[in-house]
């Protein structure tokens, strides 16, 4: 998860701790509150230095970290839809639809049934 950012970045050393923290469930679930709160910085020096540094916001960056885990989850394919959605962090399954749609170009259903490890295993979808 989160390939995309690069630890050897200019970023400061608080900022790639906190990006390496927010790949942790526990973390991306509280948003962007999370990362702010990994950080140990103030809430605008974090979203400054976030976009300045991951050309982001830390909303936009967490939930991308969200959408890749889920995606993650959803090719593994032994949870469901709503299991995934609920580890996302979030219950309103519709929400979670149009995220991953608008971040994958598909439906998560779409996306496990093409992407599962072994199909198998996710048949209770």
């Amino acid at each position: 998860v989160d390939a995309a950012f690069d630890p050897t970045s200019s970023a400061p050393a608080w900022l790639a701790a906190a990006c390496l923290a927010a790949r942790d469930p526990a973390v991306f679930r509280r948003g962007a509150t999370g990362l702010v709160e990994v950080s140990r910085r103030g809430h605008e020096h974090v979203c400054r230095t976030a976009q300045r540094h991951l050309g982001m916001s830390p909303t936009d960056y967490i939930n991308r970290i969200r959408m890749e885990h889920a995606a993650m989850l959803l090719g593994e394919g032994r949870q469901s839809i709503e299991g995934v959605a609920a580890d996302w962090g979030i219950s309103n399954l519709s929400y979670f639809y149009r995220w991953f749609r608008q971040h994958y170009g598909t439906t998560p259903l779409a996306y496990k049934k093409r992407h599962a490890s072994n199909p198998l295993a996710g048949s209770s979808l």
